[in-house]
């Protein structure tokens, strides 16, 4: 881990001061391929806001000498955060509840601090969460894009093999789309999410 880089995880109302900086870097990183997401800071503000008025929500905070530098965050998925998301149609049909999972929303770290384990990190702080509140299987969204998409910058390697290293596995039939705009785009375009999961057992 890098000299004077801190990891603190927050809860609820603690992520306050936190807030401004999550809907920074998500404007930042998401502008990166493959989400392409052109932002707006109005609405990631009040997303942002989103994670303070849910209690049992986390921000794992990352900071080198103060500064933060990545941010990553989850909440049970039964919360009143995911009400609106279009996530809730896929568990029609599927085997386990949602009440089972705890879900990852993001995890937003600058370019120059990959690979230093941060990432690796974010996710035992937020499994460890979800099984403080009683979850037994842990699921995050990934944009589903073709091997072989234009905008795909040269030399461009996903996160997948990571993933499964991490013994997240990809479920076909957890499915959502959702709207934004992409960078250079006039309009908000319908991009689908593909879930991956993870069942979760205490140390």
């Amino acid at each position: 881990m890098i000299h004077g880089l801190t990891i603190r995880a927050y809860r609820g109302e603690e992520a306050q001061p936190f807030l401004a900086d999550l809907a920074q870097l998500r404007l930042q990183i998401f502008r990166e391929y493959p989400y392409l997401y052109e932002g707006d800071l109005a609405y990631e503000t009040e997303y942002a806001t989103s994670y303070r008025n849910c209690p049992d929500s986390i921000l794992v905070v990352a900071q080198d000498q103060g500064k933060v530098i990545g941010i990553s965050t989850a909440f049970p998925l039964v919360s009143a955060m995911s009400k609106k998301m279009e996530l809730n149609k896929a568990f029609a049909d599927h085997p386990h509840p949602m009440s089972d999972y705890f879900y990852f929303g993001e995890s937003v770290l600058l370019p120059q601090y990959r690979g230093s384990g941060i990432y690796k990190e974010f996710f035992r702080y937020r499994e460890a969460a979800a099984l403080r509140h009683g979850c037994n299987r842990s699921l995050f969204m990934a944009i589903d894009r073709p091997a072989t998409h234009p905008a795909a910058p040269e030399g461009y390697e996903s996160l997948e093999p990571m993933w499964h290293r991490f013994n997240y596995q990809k479920e076909p039939k957890l499915v959502a789309n959702y709207l934004w705009k992409e960078v250079g785009a006039t309009e908000e375009t319908e991009h689908t999410m593909v879930g991956w999961s993870k069942t979760l057992q205490a140390p």
